[in-house]
């Protein structure tokens, strides 16, 4: 299935393809397996208990060439793609078996140098997904290191024990941190996420040597950049910590003091084009963190966390009831990552968050979902730095209404159902981080179509209640509308595009509105001025501007109304 794009589309050649790297670069996450599937097969699934054996779509990356166009129309610089390398997707892909080879469910070598070569032929570089943290226990570097092959020794970190090691100290998804390498007695490997996943040990220089010959093999196929997977997390070095405080696993796990140095052995003598980005598990970490890793040691051209998110929880890490939205956090979120210019990546969703429009509101109002999808991007968007676009954000997907495990996958829900008696909760079915995986919706079809609806074969993803949350949240439909959530983006990033004031200008975050939900900030240079207005609120707003001086706004020209905001309204105004 192809989808053919309206005369609304706009196209802005970047240079991603070229020597440089853009300023200021709008980087679009595609997760492979719920892109766009080409053949109707390549996920077997055998369900929680393990008796299944049933067969589903999955996407590929045929897939992702067929909508190439699509993607640029946004006006996208780089294609950032959730792993694609041979896995047993007990992790959905971050459980890596050989990082050298494409996982043939996703499909051949011939097919990722072909996407390549035709995304750099419309401007756009490819971004691989580097989870160089750990690799499945079924890697041939794991075995022959269970096995005592001399030249993997110290690949990994093992314990001898009678009984559990350190049993205080807990991995992040499932369990003790230390497991039973299989078919051994007595014998323990460590890992911080799931037992299927063995952290690597990047004090021997052999590994090291290993990731740096995955970077360069896929730097010659053409690869324009990487984003590295909780990429502080490498260094163990600070584990005795983590004994002697049980419960902050994640503080001395993500802050080792040698991050940095591994980082820069690992990047030496790579071309100076190369979009290097780091996704930071950050846990207590404070603003100077950040930015050590890109402003201070110029390691990385940006990072990004998951913390810029935290705007609607009782807590970091409380994955999540639906709360409603908290102004004075998101205020305080925003502030603290625009401290300085360019390094901070902004997001609100990726292949690990819910969808921001469901947290925004708690989906009280469903009449407002292409304005609340609206302001969301263009609050992205304009901060400084770099702007992360998930698939599906730019046609305002929404959750899905779980209604039981068995329609989930990712293995957190399923951990956190066994820990809630076998009860599907709030925090499963609103917090899943599988409500941002499931299928791209591109059409009105079946399957939304993602697969064909004349196939045997339903999407690895979808669940029972999934097909209700479809109805008009689609590209197809979406393309036709001039006020579509999909059209505003488009005009929005090439707005960015456009306006060099995002790259050169000075940026100055005012107080906000509490009363009424209202947040605003100034760029100026020595051209212009403009001040983006932003109305998170679900009623009309009074606020003092003329309609004749908007620039951009997610509303069309003729439904604004000067000294009202409507409900969610993104502008942009001369000032």
């Amino acid at each position: 299935m192809s989808i053919v794009l309206g005369t609304s589309s706009v196209f802005y050649t970047s240079c991603s393809g070229a020597s440089s790297i853009p300023k200021k670069p709008l980087i679009y996450q595609v997760y492979p397996m719920s892109f766009q599937d080409t053949d109707n097969d390549g996920y077997t699934w055998k369900g929680w208990d393990g008796q299944q054996d049933k067969q589903y779509a999955m996407g590929d990356l045929k897939g992702i060439i067929q909508h190439l166009t699509y993607i640029k129309s946004l006006n996208v610089d780089y294609i950032w793609l959730a792993p694609i390398f041979t896995t047993n997707f007990y992790d959905n892909g971050y459980d890596i078996i050989d990082f050298y080879h494409v996982d043939p469910r996703f499909g051949t070598e011939q097919d990722l140098k072909d996407l390549i070569t035709k995304a750099g032929k419309l401007g756009m570089g490819i971004m691989l997904d580097m989870v160089f943290n750990h690799t499945s226990i079924d890697c041939e570097w794991f075995k022959k290191w269970a096995d005592g092959d001399p030249e993997y020794a110290d690949y990994y970190f093992k314990k001898i024990s009678d009984t559990q090691p350190d049993p205080e100290v807990n991995s992040f998804f499932q369990g003790p941190a230390w497991a039973p390498i299989p078919n051994k007695t007595n014998e323990w490997f460590f890992h911080i996420y799931t037992q299927q996943q063995a952290d690597l040990n990047w004090e021997n220089p052999k590994v090291r040597k290993q990731m740096r010959g995955v970077l360069n093999h896929f730097v010659k196929l053409g690869v324009k950049g990487f984003r590295f997977d909780s990429f502080c997390e490498i260094d163990k070095s600070l584990y005795p910590y983590a004994v002697q405080n049980p419960g902050n696993e994640r503080y001395y796990f993500t802050h080792g003091p040698k991050i940095d140095q591994y980082y820069q052995e690992l990047f030496r003598g790579l071309p100076k084009n190369i979009y290097l980005m780091g996704e930071i598990d950050a846990a207590n970490t404070s603003t100077d963190d950040f930015y050590q890793h890109t402003d201070k040691n110029h390691i990385f051209n940006s990072v990004y966390t998951n913390d810029f998110n935290e705007f609607n929880k009782a807590s970091v890490g409380d994955e999540d009831e639906a709360n409603p939205l908290d102004l004075p956090t998101l205020y305080d979120n925003i502030s603290r990552f625009t401290k300085t210019r360019g390094t901070i990546a902004k997001l609100f969703e990726c292949h690990d968050n819910q969808r921001p429009i469901n947290r925004f509101v708690g989906w009280d109002n469903p009449n407002l979902r292409t304005y609340i999808s609206g302001v969301v991007m263009g609050i992205t968007a304009t901060l400084p730095g770099p702007n992360i676009l998930y698939q599906g954000q730019e046609i305002g997907m929404i959750n899905t209404p779980w209604a039981s495990i068995d329609d989930h996958r990712d293995i957190v829900d399923y951990v956190a159902y066994q820990n809630a008696g076998d009860q599907m909760t709030n925090k499963i079915i609103n917090g899943s981080r599988d409500n941002a995986r499931t299928p791209m919706q591109w059409d009105e079809s079946i399957y939304a179509g993602f697969t064909s609806s004349s196939g045997t074969n339903e999407p690895w993803l979808w669940g029972e209640t999934k097909q209700p949350t479809i109805s008009g949240i689609n590209v197809v439909t979406e393309d036709r509308q001039a006020g579509s959530s999909l059209n505003f983006v488009r005009r929005l990033n090439k707005f960015i595009k456009d306006n060099q004031i995002f790259v050169d200008g000075n940026f100055e975050l005012q107080e906000f509105d509490g009363a009424n939900y209202v947040i605003t900030y100034l760029w100026e240079n020595k051209q212009q001025k403009i001040k983006v207005v932003c109305n998170l609120n679900s009623i009309n707003v009074d606020y003092n501007y003329n309609t004749s001086d908007v620039l951009l706004s997610n509303y069309l020209a003729n439904d604004l109304v000067t000294n009202r905001l409507k409900p969610y309204q993104f502008s942009i105004i001369t000032n």
